[in-house]
């Protein structure tokens, strides 16, 4: 009789021993993602775009930094990385959950860097997981919304081809004047050399005021850049003297010395400031087919 009444006893332990393992398996945590690249939507307002985010979380001080790559705020404004760092985190179950108040971004385009006062972030929200990452920044210019998976880094997006030739607009804000003015029609070129460390710009059919009677064709030549994920970034705050079409030929021109220029170009469009002797200008366009 006791042999009876002990096996069903040990069966039922051994049954409740599996359920356990069984519990233990569905409830394994995976750990905190320390370093990783997301790629999503970015919304802002009604625009909506492709970009990636790089992240990077510091256990030791619980915070983590991020990078926004290839954002614009508007169709003639040139693309640019928006850099938060510092942002303090706190970690449950595997998710990094981040929250910052009064964030100051880091704006960088074409290799040079600066604080950005004017998009300061009210608040930033945000988590992060091995799989997706999602934030949202609110700003006095409206919300931005990003939502991203993880990025398996194909190599098609390292391969994408970055030079070509570009269509777009280019507002200008000549020296003295007090609203700028928009060419619809001006057509660049990018053209990197063979280990894309430097590119030339070419500006065709530049204008920088309504009244300026004639276009110049414009060329700065070997301007520094890198290419990162499939994206030229290019720049300089030096002076340069660029070359200027005059007949046949191009020719340096010292009246139109550039003091500043970055830019960004991934293979589809092309973007890019400048400051120069006639004045301030943006310039947005999109590869001719």
């Amino acid at each position: 009789m006791k042999k009876l009444f002990l096996f069903p006893l040990f069966a039922m332990l051994a049954l409740l021993s599996a359920c356990s393992s069984d519990d233990d398996d569905k409830l394994t945590i995976e750990p905190a993602v320390t370093e990783a690249v997301y790629k999503g939507n970015l919304a802002f307002g009604e625009t909506m775009f492709t970009v990636k985010c790089e992240y990077k979380y510091d256990t030791e001080s619980n915070s983590c930094d991020i990078i926004l790559k290839g954002v614009t705020f508007a169709a003639a404004m040139p693309k640019m990385d928006i850099v938060l760092e510092n942002i303090p985190c706190t970690l449950k179950e595997g998710v990094v959950e981040f929250d910052g108040n009064s964030l100051t971004p880091i704006m960088s385009m074409g290799g040079m860097s600066l604080p950005a006062d004017d998009y300061k972030i009210d608040r930033l929200i945000g988590s992060a997981t091995v799989s997706a990452m999602n934030l949202k920044a609110t700003m006095s210019m409206g919300e931005l919304v990003f939502d991203g998976t993880l990025d398996n880094g194909s190599e098609e997006d390292d391969e994408a081809v970055v030079e070509g030739e570009f269509s777009g607009a280019m507002s200008v804000l000549a020296t003295g004047a007090e609203s700028p003015f928009v060419n619809e029609s001006v057509r660049c070129e990018l053209l990197p050399n063979d280990d894309f460390t430097a590119v030339d710009l070419v500006i065709y059919s530049a204008r920088f005021a309504e009244n300026m009677p004639l276009t110049v064709d414009i060329k700065i030549e070997a301007l520094p850049c890198e290419l990162l994920d499939g994206e030229i970034h290019f720049g300089c705050d030096e002076t340069i003297v660029p070359l200027v079409r005059v007949g046949n030929e191009f020719i340096p021109m010292e009246a139109f010395a550039f003091y500043y220029i970055a830019g960004v170009c991934d293979g589809e469009s092309l973007s890019f400031e400048a400051e120069m002797t006639r004045g301030e200008f943006v310039y947005s366009g999109v590869k001719n087919k």
